[in-house]
């Protein structure tokens, strides 16, 4: 993060004190304690999905995530995908977690009152319960559903309490959420639909800078997520900036490529999501010394 110029930083800061940032939280962010550090907790969910379904593991790629276990769960022929949402949700809803250090300091930017989630865990909105609210349950959680489409109540500015957007889905036992590719296929797909898009929600995606971290969407469907959330071509002039950091995107030369000539606005921030949003926070706190917790 020493590489970025002092610019850019002043520049985020002054967009968060007006109100105009949106972060878009990935599975990088949402991380779980280990004897080696903080690991992912869906590399954590892959694995246990694995056992419960007795996928043999051997089968799948060394770092396997939940997508290689459905898939190769589904490779047997008589499989339901069905089948698996009731079983992730059994592995979770007992569980209780500790909030990710990088969640809890995102809860600390007081000015984000809008977090949108990649994932399907509840761990973003307990975090911003525990710092601002004591660990009360007050921040309102909303989930994308092709076959239920929830929106925000009002616009941002109007908004009264932190509000997390499962955009992918959330857990629960029925296939309302995201775990394969197929099914980030059908939700992006459903939401270009104008019956069954969160109109309220695609309007502040669109109007405000966005921060997209840890998120490591693949090369088109990084493309194709920020054309969604910004409803015109990416090489038309706007005013807002994308800001995109996490493990993989840096080193996809051809998503780097495209982002230079067809996006300018759009900026890949080498380093990882947690080292961003550490610096993040801690400049956050200089600026607003009264607001530390």
């Amino acid at each position: 993060m020493n590489d970025l110029p002092e610019y850019f930083w002043d520049d985020l800061l002054d967009h968060i004190d007006e109100g105009k940032v949106i972060p878009i939280i990935g599975p990088e962010l949402v991380t779980v304690s280990a004897a080696d550090g903080e690991i992912p907790l869906y590399h954590q969910v892959a694995e246990r999905l694995a056992e419960r379904l007795r996928v043999p593991v051997a089968d799948l790629p060394r770092a396997y995530s939940l997508n290689d276990v459905v898939c190769r769960f589904l490779a047997d022929r008589g499989r339901r995908k069905v089948e698996i949402y009731p079983r992730i949700r059994a592995l979770l809803k007992d569980t209780a977690f500790p909030r990710p250090p990088c969640l809890l300091d995102l809860a600390r930017i007081y000015r984000f009152n809008l977090f949108v989630s990649v994932t399907f865990d509840s761990l973003l909105a307990d975090a911003i319960n525990e710092i601002r609210f004591g660990g009360k349950a007050k921040t309102e959680v909303i989930a994308y559903s092709p076959n239920d489409v929830q929106d925000l109540r009002s616009d941002k500015k109007s908004l009264d309490h932190p509000v997390v957007y499962h955009l992918l889905g959330k857990l629960s036992a029925s296939p309302d959420y995201v775990v394969c590719d197929e099914d980030v296929l059908e939700f992006l797909q459903a939401m270009q639909t104008d019956s069954r898009r969160p109109h309220l929600l695609f309007d502040e995606l669109k109007d405000n800078h966005l921060l997209i971290l840890g998120c490591s969407f693949s090369d088109w469907l990084a493309r194709f997520f920020i054309r969604l959330a910004k409803n015109q071509p990416l090489s038309l002039r706007r005013d807002q900036m994308e800001v995109l950091v996490d493990n993989a995107t840096g080193a996809d030369t051809n998503l780097a490529l495209f982002l230079q000539s067809f996006s300018d606005n759009t900026r890949v921030i080498p380093g990882t999501a947690a080292e961003f949003v550490a610096e993040l926070k801690r400049r956050w706190h200089e600026r607003h010394p009264e607001r530390r917790p």
